[in-house]
């Protein structure tokens, strides 16, 4: 079991420096980097292919979740941005340190819908 682990840790690093070089790797950034990116009107360059998350959650549930995550990330330091707020729909997006993730709550289909989006250079 151990030699399984340690081939698959080795495999890992070298695929690791095989990447890195061809642009492959994420970006991460520091909050204070984001802030600064952001008030400078641009965003980070994001990855096009984004992985999204659907949770079964009713519209004032969805709302207050988010805001919450909303509120941690301030607490952090970090971006972020009510995109919409009406009876319908509830978005928000937070800049992290190695993602843009867009929330989305929609009231008819009762979800929330988590897109993540990694940075690249």
């Amino acid at each position: 079991m151990r030699q399984h682990t340690l081939a698959f840790v080795i495999s890992m690093i070298v695929a690791n420096l095989v990447l890195v070089p061809f642009g492959f790797a994420d970006k991460h950034y520091s909050a204070d980097e984001l802030n600064e990116i952001m008030e400078s009107g641009r965003i980070p360059l994001q990855d096009s292919n984004a992985t999204m998350e659907n949770e079964n959650m009713i519209f004032s549930s969805c709302k207050a979740k988010v805001d919450t995550i909303i509120g941690e990330a301030k607490e952090k330091h970090l971006p972020s941005k009510i995109v919409m707020s009406n009876d319908s729909a509830y978005i928000a997006k937070v800049w992290t340190e190695d993602a843009a993730i867009t929330y989305t709550c929609q009231a008819k289909a009762a979800k929330l819908m988590t897109s993540t989006s990694h940075y690249h250079e």
